[in-house]
């Protein structure tokens, strides 16, 4: 039995997983799917905030760092928080460390579906504080 098939809370929210190489997009988005997430995907940071502004059920964005377009998955994050939105960010890279922020871990790839996934789904099923219901329109 893997990790995701021993979730048993409900599920709240959809997730968008940003990364512009499809072999590594589709096989975690799968993954949630049969958990029964609601997953949307985007092949990078421009087209996840089109994304975002349209689509209120995102709670969680799990994001390549290194994309093409006019931002990566760091710049994506921090748009991310400073629109104030409640949502949880979770960044993966092949190339770390990127960071050098310590309170914005980063999963290293190649990384194990089941382990990823199974974060993921707790980052949905935290608690909400309320933010992601008020009647707020993000400008990024």
């Amino acid at each position: 039995m893997t990790m995701v098939e021993e979730t048993t809370a409900p599920i709240a929210g959809a997730v968008l997983v940003v990364d512009d190489e499809p072999g590594l997009r589709f096989p975690i988005s799968e993954v949630l799917r049969d958990a029964g997430v609601v997953v949307l995907e985007a092949g990078n940071a421009d087209e996840a905030l089109e994304l975002l502004q349209s689509d209120r059920s995102i709670r969680v964005v799990f994001s390549d760092v290194r994309m093409p377009g006019t931002m990566d998955g760091v710049g994506l994050a921090t748009a991310i928080e400073s629109a104030q939105l409640n949502i949880t960010v979770i960044l993966a890279s092949g190339n770390p460390p990127v960071l050098t922020d310590p309170f914005r871990p980063i999963i290293t790839k190649p990384y194990s579906l089941d382990l990823v996934s199974a974060q993921i789904l707790r980052a949905l099923n935290s608690p909400d504080d309320g933010k992601n219901s008020a009647p707020y329109t993000p400008s990024f």
